[in-house]
């Protein structure tokens, strides 16, 4: 998994460098496109995956730009949303990342794609949701003495 991932990640890295985009800039526009409600800077670490000092950076920049904006939800959280600038920037990008994935895709069936997709996607709430305790990492071991 890694290792497709990296690949498939390094290879995309190319349009975002011409774009003069890191990474995590790129997934923080993708994320507010996707979310015209806004989202908290909670919402979007835990969509971003980078620690919350390196995504109030991003954030600031990003502001900085004129590419997201910050304010308040009705409920008096601090949220962010994409701008007008900021979306312009990002479609493009999300047009030439469904084209790398289409790309990267190409050797299996709508179906078989789909079926990647949604495990992937399971993988990830998986993980993400703490029901993922690899053993490996754990400190206890437990041993059958029978």
């Amino acid at each position: 998994l890694s290792q497709a991932a990296n690949s498939f990640q390094q290879q995309f890295q190319t349009v975002l460098d011409t774009a003069g985009l890191d990474r995590y800039e790129w997934r923080i526009l993708c994320s507010l496109a996707d979310n015209q409600y806004g989202l908290t800077l909670e919402q979007l670490s835990s969509m971003i995956l980078v620690d919350s000092a390196q995504l109030a950076r991003f954030v600031r920049g990003l502001e900085d730009k004129g590419w997201l904006t910050v304010g308040e939800s009705f409920t008096n959280e601090t949220q962010y949303w994409i701008t007008r600038d900021g979306l312009d920037k990002a479609l493009p990008l999300i047009a030439a990342g469904t084209a790398h994935e289409a790309d990267a895709l190409g050797d299996f069936s709508a179906k078989e794609a789909r079926q990647l997709k949604e495990m992937l996607k399971a993988l990830i709430d998986w993980v993400g949701a703490g029901r993922y305790q690899p053993a490996h990492l754990t400190s206890e071991i437990t041993k059958d003495d029978s």
